[in-house]
């Protein structure tokens, strides 16, 4: 007997039939989440606290959250200048928005996604206030214990200046400032603290710091010997405003090119920058001299302090999350605490 075969005819009424028993067995999609964007709070000029509120997952869990930063209303994940994620899931959150630029309003919105999509609360607007231009305290400044103009005494005869003309030749001097961010340098203080004579010039310089030592010139203003002023306190001391504002983007050091001086004599003709006393640097090797075309760190010499050079900076653009450490204002509106208002004194120091 022959094997009777049969066919399953599946006719288009069955299929549409299958089709809508599935569909109305299956669960309901997910929809975006329902989000919330929370007040700007803690505004500066370079960051803020931002947040917002998921109160709803769509009925799907939320994976990713946070705000988005624009400069027009209604920044996207696709379209921002910046984007904060705070965790996952349902409820409140606060975020730091940092990397912001002073004097510049911004539009923030938080965000939620999850399978669905990606769900925004309303867009609030900010403004960074303007940021102030600031000093640079040299180093270990601030715990100095006193000011000194340092010279170098041999066998009873006076050498000449160790930030400063000296029978050694020495034709410049500056302080190591260490730095990840950009800033533009206006002027700067520079505190000579001995002078005699009037011929001669000082070319008051901002080197790069590359390599591990002082490299190519970023700005320079000369200034003749005889319109420099000694002074024994801090707030007498001379401002050098730059032609040019100099943008620092890293390491840099600021001092002074005294190859265009005469030689130290003394009692007659020498120039001496104030520094720190003995042992105030904090061990950071920030005080450098020229020696000829060579630098060097004065540690060499077993003499660590810092050298009174201050220069007045301005923030140029994003610079993350935080500020250099050392960017300090001097106390009690740039000038130094009562107990370190000593007079400038020389103080004798042996060079090996």
């Amino acid at each position: 007997m022959r094997k009777k075969i049969s066919k399953l005819w599946i006719t288009p009424l069955a299929v549409m039939a299958v089709l809508l028993f599935s569909y109305g067995c299956s669960d309901d999609s997910a929809d975006l989440p329902s989000v919330t964007t929370s007040d700007v709070t803690e505004i500066t000029g370079l960051s803020a606290v931002g947040g917002g509120n998921v109160t709803d997952d769509g009925g799907d869990p939320v994976t990713d959250r946070g705000v988005v930063l624009g400069l027009m209303p209604d920044p996207t994940l696709d379209e921002n200048v910046g984007r904060v994620t705070s965790g996952s899931g349902e409820g409140e959150f606060t975020t730091n928005i940092t990397g912001l630029s002073p004097e510049t309003t911004y539009f923030v919105r938080a965000y939620a996604i999850n399978s669905e999509g990606t769900g925004y609360g309303e867009s609030i607007q900010f403004t960074t206030p303007e940021m102030e231009p600031e000093l640079l305290v040299p180093g270990n400044w601030e715990n100095a214990t006193g000011f000194t103009s340092y010279y170098w005494q041999d066998e009873g005869e006076h050498m000449g200046y160790i930030f400063g003309t000296n029978v050694y030749g020495d034709t410049g001097y500056g302080q190591l400032f260490r730095n990840t961010q950009s800033f533009s340098i206006s002027s700067v203080l520079y505190w000579i603290g001995a002078k005699e004579g009037t011929s001669g010039e000082v070319v008051f310089t901002i080197w790069e710091f590359s390599g591990g030592s002082p490299g190519n010139v970023l700005g320079s203003e000369t200034i003749s010997m005889a319109d420099i002023e000694a002074s024994q306190t801090l707030e007498d001391a001379l401002w050098v405003e730059f032609e040019e504002e100099v943008v620092v983007t890293g390491d840099f050091i600021v001092g002074a090119d005294i190859s265009g001086l005469d030689d130290f004599v003394e009692d007659e003709y020498y120039l001496g920058h104030v520094s720190t006393q003995q042992n105030d640097g904090g061990g950071g090797e920030l005080a450098w001299i020229r020696e000829g075309n060579d630098w060097l760190p004065v540690m060499t010499y077993d003499i660590d302090v810092d050298i009174a050079v201050f220069p007045l900076v301005q923030l140029t653009e994003k610079s993350g999350d935080k500020m250099l450490q050392l960017l300090q204002e001097l106390p009690a509106g740039q000038t130094l605490p009562a107990h370190l208002k000593d007079r400038v004194r020389a103080v004798e120091s042996h060079r090996p």
